[in-house]
């Protein structure tokens, strides 16, 4: 079952920050296995990279995430 990229936001309490809102989301993944449809979680400044090379639909940020 996909939702939406918006309603994924919504659950989560998140801000949407770039991209499409109706992208539709069927599964999360790890940061370097995450691909189209996919939702990944970006916790570390050092996995940036992997983040850049990355093919997810999205990537939730902490709050407070400083590159």
């Amino acid at each position: 079952m996909a939702v939406t990229l918006q309603e994924l936001a919504t659950i989560c309490a998140a801000e949407l920050a770039g991209g499409n809102p109706n992208t539709p989301i069927t599964a999360a993944a790890d940061i370097m296995t995450a691909t189209t449809g996919q939702i990944t979680l970006l916790t570390e400044p050092r996995y940036i990279k992997h983040l850049l090379e990355s093919t997810a639909s999205a990537c939730l940020l902490g709050k407070n995430f400083q590159a």
